[in-house]
C-alpha cells in the first residue's frame, strides 16, 4: 500500500464522534504505519503513485497523496544528510506536486547520470548518513532527483484502476 499511515486516511471518513474510537482501533488493532515499517527495510523499494487516487489523497490532487509522505520518510531515513537539507526538501515538495517527470527533470541543473552512479558507488548504504553531505547545491539537487525518480513511479488512474 503506497501510503504512509492509515490514520490520516481513516479519520476524515468516519463521523466526528467516532474519532477517538477510530484512532484507538487503527493504532491498537489495524496499525498500518507503512512509513515506520519501510524505514526499517533496507532493500529495494519502488512506490507507485496513482495520480487520480481519490482514497489515498487528502485533497484530490497529487500534492495530497499520502504516498508522498511515505516516499519522503523512506528517502530521509536512507539518506538523511541529503533529504533533510532544507533546499532539497523544498524541491522534493515541488516535485511531489507534479504528476509528470518532464517538469521535474527541467528543474534540475545539469543532470548527470554518471555523477549519480559514481556517488552511489562510493556510498555505504542505504542507509548512508553522509551521502550528499559534502556536495554543493546543484550536486545535491542532481543526486536527490535521481534517488527520487528511482523510488517513485507515477501512473494515471484512480484508486480502483489496475496497474498494468
Amino acid at each position: 500500500a503506497s501510503f504512509d499511515d492509515i490514520l490520516p486516511l481513516a479519520i476524515p471518513r468516519m463521523p466526528d464522534f467516532l474519532a477517538s474510537v477510530t484512532e484507538n482501533c487503527c493504532r491498537k488493532y489495524f496499525n498500518l504505519n507503512n512509513a515506520a515499517l519501510l524505514t526499517k527495510y533496507q532493500g529495494p523499494i519502488r512506490l507507485i503513485r496513482r495520480n487520480g487516487d481519490e482514497i489515498i489523497s487528502t485533497n484530490g490532487h497529487a500534492s495530497g497523496n499520502r504516498g508522498n509522505q511515505l516516499l519522503v520518510a523512506v528517502l530521509q531515513s536512507r539518506y538523511p544528510a541529503l533529504f533533510k537539507d532544507d533546499e532539497v526538501a523544498n524541491m522534493v515538495d515541488d516535485w511531489l506536486d507534479q504528476t509528470s517527470p518532464t517538469p521535474r527533470r527541467l528543474s534540475v541543473p545539469r543532470y548527470d547520470l554518471e555523477f549519480c552512479k559514481d556517488q552511489l558507488r562510493k556510498s555505504v548504504g542505504p542507509p548512508d548518513n553522509n551521502l550528499g553531505k559534502d556536495l554543493d547545491r546543484d550536486e545535491k539537487l542532481i543526486l536527490s532527483y535521481y534517488l527520487f525518480s528511482k523510488h517513485l513511479t507515477d501512473c494515471e488512474g484512480g484508486h480502483n484502476n489496475p496497474l498494468y
